[in-house]
């Protein structure tokens, strides 16, 4: 009996590895397909720009290698490698980085192969694209393919390098674009996207170079002069010199120097070289700031874009005050000439309108003052007209000159009478005549004896009564009565009377 059990136990045992010999040539043999090895991510490595794929091992113990396919631009599937079963990532170092979907397949000793049809990774795939509306770089990416539901979001970076080490936002996994807002204009931009799964692993695309650049700027563009023409009127002159398309130009003017800048005008297709545009606006209260753009209006944009501005010009504001006997100029100084500030001159109308250059003061200088006991002699009109040139050193063009407005300066309007004076003496003192520092717009004299005759009518400040009568015969020695009107430069009417005495040695 005992025997017998022995037997049997063995006979069991023997029984069993048949069975499990036979099931295991039954599967090697039926073509059960491996498990599928589950693939971690697909990346770009930089800066090599070879590309990673990294899976799990197969859940079967039995696999000989993996093989690793490539999507073709048909959506095919061609093999490409065949890696070891205990290597679980590979290097694609001639991608070409043209399609990054990949799919890993496990085969078994026998030859079977797993599926790989729900296992297909794909990086992500990155254009870019510049907006010159806006302007920006716009990034525009295929989403990563394989981690459905499990990507946390997309990480974009970039630089002036293809490190791209600059961090520029990180968005919701559902975008699938962003604006690159803060691009280099005129420089080679990198970008990259990092897609960021929720255990933390990341999945890069490849880097992608932009050069954003708008045509180029006029080989010169500058404010020559800027010059007051009348209270209202400033005119500005521009020159500019092309070197490509760009013929388009906006004046711009700003309040003060913290101030925005407005536009005054533009120009659109304008002719090379010298343009001059008016500004209207009270030439005597305040100094305007102006600059001048170049524009770009790309097709399709609401607005052009600034591609160069010129140098600063100013109008200069010129104000005359009275201290004492002194005429006392100031004004704000002019900004920038292309070869710089020479000298100001300061230049006074006379009476009949030419100008007398007065003065010359070098660069630096906002004051000058002139002496007046020699101009007020009774021959002006009341008041000093005072104007400004600010004068450009000289280069290979020449020099330009701005001018300022006209400062009027009001002169006291002072007169006295005499109280006599002795005809036929041959002295100052051989007329009678008031002493005046002004020229009246009206004046009349007129003299009486004390009967209420008139001796004399005159409506010539400088001429006089002699002592005649009427022209004729002097008259007595004796006490007589003046009367004398006149209108001053301000428009201010009076009345002088008074006794005058005449005299005879």
């Amino acid at each position: 009996m005992k025997a017998i059990n022995c037997n049997t136990g063995q006979l069991a045992l023997l029984i069993l590895v048949l069975l499990i010999g036979s099931r295991a040539g039954l599967h090697a043999q039926s073509g059960d397909r491996p498990d599928i090895p589950d693939i971690k991510r697909v990346t770009v490595l930089h800066p090599t720009r070879d590309v990673l794929i990294q899976w799990e091992a197969s859940e079967d113990s039995d696999v000989e290698h993996y093989k690793i396919y490539q999507q073709q631009d048909d959506e095919s599937f061609v093999e490409k490698f065949t890696i070891p079963g205990s290597v679980y990532e590979y290097v694609h170092l001639t991608s070409g980085l043209e399609n990054l979907t990949y799919a890993v397949t496990a085969v078994d000793s026998a030859g079977n192969e797993s599926l790989f049809a729900d296992n297909i990774h794909r990086a992500v795939e990155l254009k870019t694209s510049f907006d010159a509306c806006e302007p920006a770089v716009k990034l525009q990416w295929s989403p990563y393919l394989g981690w459905e539901n499990k990507v946390a979001g997309y990480l974009i970076l970039g630089g002036n390098t293809a490190a791209c080490s600059d961090t520029l936002g990180f968005v919701h996994p559902a975008s699938d674009h962003f604006l690159h807002t803060k691009a280099e204009i005129g420089r080679l931009n990198y970008y990259c996207i990092a897609c960021v799964h929720l255990s933390g692993i990341t999945s890069y695309s490849p880097v992608d170079s932009l050069l954003p650049e708008y045509p180029p700027p006029p080989a010169e563009l500058r404010i020559d002069e800027v010059n007051v023409l009348d209270a209202t009127t400033v005119e500005i002159s521009i020159f500019s010199r092309e070197s490509g398309e760009l013929n388009n130009f906006r004046l711009m003017r700003s309040n003060s120097p913290t101030a925005a800048y407005n536009e005054v005008e533009t120009l659109w297709s304008a002719a090379d070289g010298l343009n001059k545009i008016e500004d209207q606006l009270p030439t005597d209260r305040k100094s305007y700031s102006y600059i001048v753009q170049a524009l770009y209006k790309p097709p399709d944009c609401i607005d052009a874009r600034v591609i160069a501005s010129s140098n600063t010009g100013n109008n200069i504001l010129l104000e005359a005050s009275l201290a004492e006997q002194n005429s006392v100029l100031t004004w704000t100084p002019y900004e920038e000439f292309p070869n710089g500030l020479a000298s100001y001159r300061i230049y006074r109308e006379s009476g009949d309108g030419t100008s007398l250059l007065v003065g010359e003061i070098a660069a630096g200088s906002t004051e000058w003052t002139e002496t007046l006991s020699s101009l007020m002699d009774g021959s002006r009109k009341g008041e000093l007209i005072y104007y400004l040139e600010a004068v450009e050193k000289e280069g290979p063009e020449g020099y330009g000159i701005s001018r300022s407005n006209k400062a009027r300066l009001q002169l006291p309007s002072r007169i006295s009478m005499p109280n006599a004076f002795t005809p036929k003496s041959g002295d100052i003192n051989a007329r009678f005549r008031p002493h005046m520092d002004f020229a009246p717009r009206d004046y009349s004299m007129l003299i009486f004896d004390r009967a209420g005759r008139k001796m004399y009518e005159s409506s010539e400040p400088g001429e006089g009564w002699d002592g005649r009568f009427q022209g004729g015969e002097y008259v007595r020695e004796g006490v007589y009565m003046y009367v004398v009107e006149f209108t001053d430069y301000s428009g201010k009417s009076s009345r002088l009377n008074g006794p005058v005495s005449v005299l005879y040695r």
